[in-house]
């Protein structure tokens, strides 16, 4: 048994005799309305935020971009990202009217490691290596400050993350950064696969963070442990 197994099992005992309770989600009335595949792949989104030539970054396409492709059909400007080999190839024939971008998110221009999943039939790979595993592919990341440089962009008007543990990483850059985000929409991976035994407070913070820049929760969707957040400084 590895030193970091001992020390998150032993943080597991001490939380469980302290009790440490549950993390307390709050979601605010706000109307949603859910865009992309009817059983997989779909998101709520706040309504009337979403225009015709909004900007809506999405990373994490894997082998669905139906939520991408609703956003095109609305007349949004979409760009996606993903640097998963199966995902390139799955974009280069589905992808019609996205800019695609073959590269993954993170809080600098940087070169990663992306740790193949566990499950070998899954096309999800990921930089916090979620199923343990030793093999992985590098792959070019990119800020979210440097992508919207290089297109001219100054503000967001939708973030969407399904990226396997990285958003932590991005969430703390684009707030640092100050950049104007007005939906943020990310799958919170620890809500059903915690990494280590303090999983509890790197979410505790991160929801706490968001509210800090005046972001509020307006949707938790429990099945695929999506959340989704409006910056009441850019909407309400």
């Amino acid at each position: 048994m590895t030193y970091e197994r001992i020390k998150n099992g032993l943080k597991k005992r001490l939380y469980k005799l302290i009790g440490l309770k549950p993390i307390n989600i709050t979601v605010h009335d706000y109307p949603v309305e859910k865009i992309g595949g009817p059983d997989y792949g779909h998101w709520y989104i706040p309504t009337g935020i979403l225009k015709e030539d909004s900007i809506c970054y999405c990373a994490g396409v894997g082998e669905d971009i139906s939520f991408d492709l609703d956003l095109v059909k609305r007349g949004c400007k979409v760009f996606s990202f993903d640097p998963t080999p199966r995902a390139i190839e799955y974009v280069k024939r589905f992808g019609k009217g996205i800019t695609f971008l073959p590269v993954g998110l993170w809080s600098s221009d940087m070169k990663k490691k992306f740790y193949v999943p566990r499950n070998p039939t899954f096309v999800s790979h990921s930089i916090s290596n979620m199923g343990h595993t030793t093999d992985y592919f590098e792959a070019e990341c990119r800020s979210v400050k440097s992508i919207m440089k290089s297109h001219g962009h100054t503000e967001l008007d939708l973030l969407k993350m399904d990226i396997e543990g990285a958003e932590y990483e991005v969430i703390y850059s684009v707030l640092k950064e100050n950049i104007p985000v007005k939906i943020i929409a990310v799958e919170l991976v620890e809500l059903f696969s915690p990494f280590d035994a303090d999983s509890v407070f790197r979410i505790r913070k991160l929801l706490k963070t968001l509210e800090n820049h005046g972001y509020i929760l307006v949707n938790y969707d429990k099945n695929e442990h999506n959340l989704t957040f409006i910056n009441n400084k850019l909407v309400i």
